[in-house]
């Protein structure tokens, strides 16, 4: 059965025969990207609902980021919660922040504090694009390997996990950057754990 199962496959798609090719010799590494997978789509999920709530309470955050760290956790628990990847959404939502960002400095000049915030604020997204493209700079190379040698790869695979577990590192940076954050997700933990212990 396994094996007419195979033949429609490979005689219904013209790539079919390299595709599954692909799969059957990489049983075990599909195998391992499916543990990972299985054990950071968790990680994401609870990961970015904590640090949604968590920028919600948060009041020190300058505006800028109260509109752009909430639209990117909600971004990154889709993908926790669907795995679908979050690369055009960062990126309007970066071009907005911006753009945002160049208004305010031209509006601010003489408030110093604010300038501060706002320069911190900028060092903490730096950090968060560097994460970002650590993560996503793999399937960018897989995509032109792919184009280039017209045959997917086992580096392809590894370069899909790499961006769903972008998700998963987000909420790291964001408790590793900003300290109201950190204790609010700090809290909720604590508050969930007291619950059920």
């Amino acid at each position: 059965m396994k094996n007419v199962s195979l033949e429609i496959s490979r005689s219904s798609h013209p790539n079919g025969v390299l595709l599954l090719q692909l799969l059957e010799s990489q049983n075990t590494t599909l195998f391992s990207l499916s543990v990972l997978h299985f054990v950071f789509c968790p990680v994401a999920t609870l990961g970015n609902a904590l640090a949604i709530r968590a920028l919600w309470k948060a009041s020190s955050l300058p505006p800028n980021l109260r509109k752009l760290l909430p639209s990117l956790a909600l971004c990154d628990l889709a993908v926790g919660l669907f795995a679908h990847t979050t690369f055009a959404a960062v990126f309007v939502i970066s071009a907005a922040l911006k753009n945002q960002i160049q208004a305010q400095f031209q509006q601010l000049n003489a408030q110093v504090i604010v300038l501060l915030r706002e320069r911190k604020s900028a060092l903490n997204v730096v950090y968060i694009y560097i994460v970002f493209a650590a993560c996503y700079l793999p399937k960018l190379c897989s995509t032109f390997d792919d184009a280039i040698t017209g045959n997917p790869s086992v580096f392809t695979l590894f370069a899909l996990f790499f961006v769903f577990l972008n998700s998963s590192l987000n909420p790291l940076v964001y408790c590793w950057r900003l300290r109201e954050v950190r204790q609010i997700m700090k809290d909720t933990l604590k508050k969930i754990f007291r619950l059920e212990g």
